[in-house]
């Protein structure tokens, strides 16, 4: 047994780093991450790790677990995994271009066979008119840019169909880049909502002291006018009766009136030096908040940019969709929406049972779908403040459940809004079925 495990410990080392791709949608949820061991390994280490005990197990799931919760390495593995998926974008965007320009080809051939043979059908008409016999080598000729277009198309539709797998495929590596992008995003946000409240709280305690120096300055001035208006009134009195300009700046009551003048202009340099003594150390203060938050920044910016990155626009031209499968899928949208409507109007059950549904439904949708989206009971009911034993029909339920990822990114409020409107339709139409 202790071969099996080291074995069993060998393969998990080997296969960690895959894995750890496979996980990487969860790498930034601070909780630890219940793993499913069986989910990441290969089919040559399934056998193993089946035959292994319970204990040796349990060792197995923790040594794995221990690994993939450590926060650096799964910071470390998303940026590896978003270049990883943009390098893949590109690769499949080159496939695309080379796709797109056969098709081009093709389709400007198509153009020459489709001109040519409307010219020969012009020229047999023309020709039927005067009587003349010969239309054989026109005929065969008409056949001929027939079988040739005929060719062509089949050989476009087998390129527009490896065309369209491409794509799709460039489209799924541009949602998974995108999708850890934003988890790397919500991560600095996190580490710059602090830097950004202590930036918030000190801006305002500059704006605070610049509104106060303004304030104190225009007190100041009014007081320094009012003193100046009374020197300049009494200077004026005294000069009207007599005093010499000596006397009258030697008068005590003008010497009393300049004293009070120049004291409070030296008041209120005071003030100043000291406002802007506290103003200067707020702004150092900022700007050391800002040189600490400036790293963060710039790697979320640098996120940011990725999912701002479009895809490359590359379409190609498609022959007219059959009008009878435009048709066939309309009847199955109008049937699909009956049915939904029904449904919300018959089904009616205790929230719990409601959630348990979803939980199944998620398992068996699809492993991604079930870690992006599955939540547990608790949540739920602590979201909304209810009883899960409340009875609620399938409509309100619906209501809560969209309301309940309103907080999602809206890639993924897209899916899952997607994946509620097929939940809908499979529950079955009363409780046992």
């Amino acid at each position: 047994m202790a071969n099996k495990f080291e074995k069993m410990e060998q393969s998990i080392s080997q296969e960690m780093a895959e894995a750890q791709k496979k996980l990487i949608e969860k790498s930034f949820s601070k909780r630890p991450v219940e793993i499913n061991l069986l989910q990441v390994l290969t089919n040559d280490s399934k056998p193993i790790f089946e035959k292994l005990t319970d204990k040796a197990k349990d060792i197995a799931r923790k040594t794995y677990e221990k690994i993939y919760n450590t926060e650096g390495v799964n910071r470390l593995a998303g940026k590896l995994e978003t270049a990883l998926s943009q390098k893949r974008v590109n690769v499949y965007e080159e496939k695309l271009l080379t796709f797109k320009n056969a098709i081009d080809q093709i389709d400007y051939r198509i153009n020459l066979f489709n001109q040519a043979e409307k010219e020969l059908t012009d020229y047999k008409e023309n020709f039927l008119k005067s009587n003349i016999p010969g239309l054989e080598g026109i005929d065969n000729q008409l056949k001929k840019i027939r079988e040739e277009r005929e060719k062509l198309l089949n050989k476009k539709d087998k390129i527009a169909s490896k065309f369209e797998i491409e794509k799709n495929k460039r489209d799924v590596y541009v949602e998974k880049r995108n999708i850890i992008a934003q988890r790397l995003i919500d991560y600095y946000n996190q580490k710059i909502k602090p830097f950004e409240q202590k930036m918030e709280i000190l801006n305002q305690r500059k704006n605070d002291l610049e509104n106060k120096w303004k304030e104190t300055t225009k007190q100041y001035e009014e007081r320094i006018m009012v003193l100046e208006k009374q020197k300049n009134d009494l200077y004026q009195i005294l000069t009207k009766i007599g005093l010499s300009e000596r006397k009258i700046n030697n008068d005590s009551t003008i010497k009393t009136l300049e004293k009070l003048i120049n004291d409070t202009k030296k008041q209120l340099n005071s003030q100043r030096i000291a406002i802007e003594k506290q103003i200067l150390e707020a702004e150092k203060r900022i700007e050391k908040i800002n040189n600490r938050m400036r790293p963060q920044v710039e790697k979320r910016n640098e996120f940011l940019r990725i999912i701002e990155r479009a895809p490359l626009d590359v379409s190609i031209n498609k022959e007219e969709d059959n009008k009878e499968e435009e048709k066939e899928e309309k009847k199955e949208e109008v049937v699909k929406m009956e049915e939904t409507e029904e449904k919300e109007k018959a089904i009616e059950m205790r929230i719990e049972e409601f959630l348990k549904y979803w939980d199944n439904y998620l398992k068996a949708s699809s492993r991604k779908d079930f870690e992006n989206y599955q939540f547990s009971e608790k949540q739920f009911i602590e979201k909304f403040n209810i009883s899960p034993k409340k009875p609620m029909d399938i409509k309100n339920f619906v209501v809560l459940l969209k309301n309940f990822y309103d907080d999602y990114p809206k890639n993924q409020q897209d899916r899952v809004r997607m994946l509620i409107d097929d939940f809908i339709i499979q529950l079955p139409k009363e409780k046992g079925e």
